[in-house]
């Protein structure tokens, strides 16, 4: 996976076509050494393209991430039923008041439209004993909505630096460990000769919060050994060897209730530790799922399914979005990702457009982490472009 070869003359000052950022986004992912693919990824360019009578609403863009284990399914099929259920939801809210929501309203669509799609996980036998992390950004207007749940992680460049990131959901960090214990769990370190031993809620799942694992959520705060042991969850989640938890990201983001400023977010010095995909592109369907009530096989517990839900006005120089499965951030930390990215999207030769250089920054993201030597996961990547001012 070297990179291609340098080809082709430029003349001097001859630049690359211009493209609007707005509408520019690009993924890349691969297998690595896992013997399946589990990762799945949504791309919505234009979140009305099959939405008759939506002209004057807010443009709409969707983004996601989703890290299965366990099995493709809950990955697979959330990867179309979220934004479904999301594309709905603002539907409704738009028809009902063509103007743009308020903040509070975005942050219901998304919790909204989180708690729909794990109901129907929970209720979907073929998905059962499969989960899935998840990071979207929804892109509405000029308002940005991250919403997050587990390990995977979405992070923001503001011109030229890291500003913010999502926060990790796993069991060994301070924030998450308490609520696990406060809902009847418990967070341990199995020791086992093969298996990569970080910390984990009821000795089986290296992550604190999944979309679906209904049968790990029916069976309650199990111990290891009874109905759902470690051969099912245990090694089909894990990643390269870490600890568990990234330096500096011991927080839980508070539900915003209105439109407020990410300021810099927690870990943003995080250190890296040693050492078939599905895009759904394509406009889909709107999906009609019943949002409530959740079922009981998947009520809140140790194992939770709420998402951190954070709500920003997109400024001047916010760059551009990286989203991006455990697989990545396990090997290489936010910052060193973002200088990837950046030094891939202020290339000036050879000749490529601001779409070919983002592909350019995912394919250099996953090349770099597959071939570091520690990445033992399937890795994905998307970056969405916020305003072309980093090129110039």
């Amino acid at each position: 996976m070297a990179d291609p070869p340098i080809s082709g003359k430029r003349k001097a000052g001859d630049e690359a076509p211009s493209v609007e950022p707005e509408r520019v986004a690009a993924a890349c992912s691969c297998v690595g050494t896992r013997p399946t693919q589990e990762d799945r990824y949504c791309l919505i360019n234009n979140g009305w393209a099959d939405i008759p009578n939506s002209a004057g609403w807010p443009p709409c863009r969707f983004y996601g991430v989703f890290d299965g284990h366990n099995g493709p399914g809950a990955s697979t099929l959330v990867a179309t039923l979220l934004w479904s259920q999301v594309q709905s939801r603002l539907v409704s809210l738009l028809r009902e008041v063509p103007s743009m929501p308020s903040g509070a309203a975005l942050e219901k669509v998304i919790r909204d439209a989180f708690a729909a799609t794990e109901a129907h996980l929970c209720e979907e036998e073929s998905v059962s004993t499969s989960g899935c992390t998840a990071t979207c950004a929804l892109v509405l207007g000029d308002v940005l909505v991250v919403a997050n749940l587990g390990d995977s992680r979405t992070v923001l460049c503001h011109g030229e630096r890291l500003l913010w990131q999502s926060v990790d959901h796993k069991p060994g960090t301070a924030s998450e460990k308490a609520r696990i214990e406060a809902a009847g769990g418990h967070v341990s370190l199995t020791h086992a000769r093969g298996q990569i031993n970080v910390p984990r809620l009821n000795g089986v799942l290296s992550v604190s919060r999944s979309l679906g694992d209904a049968e790990f959520k029916a069976a309650g705060i199990m111990s290891v050994g009874e109905s759902i042991g470690r051969a099912h969850y245990g090694a089909a989640h894990d990643g390269a060897a870490h600890d568990g938890a990234v330096a500096g990201i011991m927080s839980v983001g508070k539900p915003l209730g209105g439109i407020e400023p990410l300021g810099a977010g927690p870990g943003a010095e995080d250190a890296a530790p040693d050492g078939g995909v599905h895009d759904c592109s394509a406009p889909t369907p709107l999906v009609a799922v019943p949002s409530s009530p959740t079922s009981d096989r998947c009520a809140a517990g140790a194992l939770s399914a709420e998402p951190d839900v954070t709500i920003r006005q997109v400024a001047e120089f916010d760059s551009f979005l990286l989203l991006a499965s455990d697989g990545l951030w396990d090997v290489i930390n936010s910052q060193s990702a973002v200088g990837i990215a950046l030094e891939q999207l202020q290339k000036r030769w050879p000749r490529m457009t601001i779409q070919q250089r983002s592909q350019a920054a995912c394919d250099k993201l996953v090349r770099n982490a597959l071939q570091c030597g520690h990445c033992m996961d399937n890795v994905t990547v998307l970056l969405v472009m916020l305003c072309d001012d980093v090129l110039s």
